[in-house]
């Protein structure tokens, strides 16, 4: 099997892994043979702007860390997508911060990374596995220092506060980062949000879509540069609102009352798969597709891969629009082997590509001779 095949099934394969640890509510006991019975698991997402500082890159896992509470023990497997990862580690830190590796992972198959066998933590290791404190990072020759990381048990959150993304618009210069870390077995959330060129005097979470306002469903502490939110227990339809990209930070003043900057909060990384059934008119084709598109939170970088099978792809792009809608390209994107496509080193998303990337409005394209409009694609609707 070709590489990028290979590659492609490892990202699938990720994905379900996630998903059939989420219907265990990332806790308790499994029924996988490879976790000990009365093990705790968590999932873990990695990707480039957990990393310490942010790395741009389309690169991304997906996995599991399992650990027995009572003897230390651990177990986990970590599946990528269009990293050559040269280590793999287990850490031990908080979200924004970097820690010591504590446990080296093996590679038994390109793209697949494992706990060793008779693994096991100590008691104050275990206690950072329950309080969010472990997290994996991979490294590649790029990037040598990690280029994907991802906090074990936790989903973490980013924000890119401007002006140009508040109701109505302010023309501020002033910009904003934010990054929480969030709890799915509990819903709880804490994290912070950093301003510069603005003296803001409060600042918030509004529980609201992109383009609209809301009501303050949470403020932050802190300021006028450095805000934060002391671990907070959202109710369950804050909760869902956040999954679904309907929570914003906003950044007052006393010029701008009602809000000088603003930024939709998201997860950064949206992956996808292609095929002819997704293009508008569909198509027969056979060939099918894998892609991530992966943000920098606080450049607003892009970097996007595709890979593909059964198609000799003449262009490929990112397109803004909805499911079912021929939409403009807004990032190009050039082959770099055989059914291989990425985004040059320097592509960026303007706030408006960016808000539309954050609510499902993207999709990479893939088109051939054959059918120039479009062969395969996919919607970039998957949060990693």
């Amino acid at each position: 099997m070709a590489s990028m095949d290979r590659q492609a099934m490892h990202w699938l394969l990720a994905v379900g892994t996630a998903l059939a640890v989420a219907a265990c509510g990332g806790g308790g006991g499994s029924s996988n043979p490879a976790i000990p019975a009365n093990a705790t698991t968590k999932n873990v997402t990695l990707n480039g702007a957990q990393v310490n500082p942010a790395v741009t890159t389309a690169s991304s896992g997906n996995g599991f860390i399992s650990v027995d509470e009572q003897s230390g023990a651990v177990s986990g497997t970590i599946s990528t997508f269009g990293i050559n990862a040269t280590s793999a580690n287990l850490h031990e830190g908080a979200a924004g911060t970097n820690g010591a590796t504590i446990v080296e992972l093996t590679q038994a198959k390109s793209g697949t990374w494992s706990v060793p066998e008779g693994t096991t933590l100590t008691s104050a290791q275990v206690a950072s596995f329950k309080a969010g404190n472990l997290y994996v990072s991979m490294a590649s020759a790029a990037n040598p220092n990690g280029e994907i990381r991802g906090q074990v048990g936790r989903m973490v959150f980013f924000a890119t506060l401007t002006g140009s993304q508040e109701v109505p618009a302010t023309g501020s210069t002033a910009t904003g980062t934010g990054r929480w870390v969030f709890d799915p077995d509990t819903n709880t959330i804490s994290g912070t949000e950093t301003v510069s060129g603005m003296n803001a005097t409060v600042s918030h979470f509004h529980a609201g879509a992109a383009g609209t306002t809301a009501p303050v469903a949470i403020p932050f502490t802190g300021g006028p540069t450095t805000w934060t939110l002391a671990p907070t227990k959202l109710t369950d339809t804050q909760a869902a609102a956040l999954l679904a990209g309907n929570f914003y930070a906003n950044a007052h003043s006393a010029a701008n009352p009602s809000g000088e900057i603003r930024g939709q909060v998201y997860l950064p990384t949206k992956c996808t798969t292609l095929s002819g059934a997704q293009e508008s008119p569909p198509n027969s084709s056979s060939a099918t597709g894998s892609a991530c598109v992966g943000v920098n939170p606080n450049t607003k970088a892009v970097a996007g891969r595709i890979e593909t099978q059964g198609i000799e792809g003449s262009v490929a792009h990112i397109h803004q629009g909805p499911v079912g809608q021929v939409s403009p390209v807004i990032v190009p994107m050039t082959q770099t082997s055989p059914g291989v496509w990425t985004t040059a080193a320097n592509a960026a998303f303007t706030d408006a590509q960016l808000i539309a990337f954050i609510t499902g409005g993207t999709y990479v394209n893939v088109h051939s001779a054959a059918l120039p409009v479009g062969e395969i694609r996919g919607q970039l609707v998957t949060g990693q």
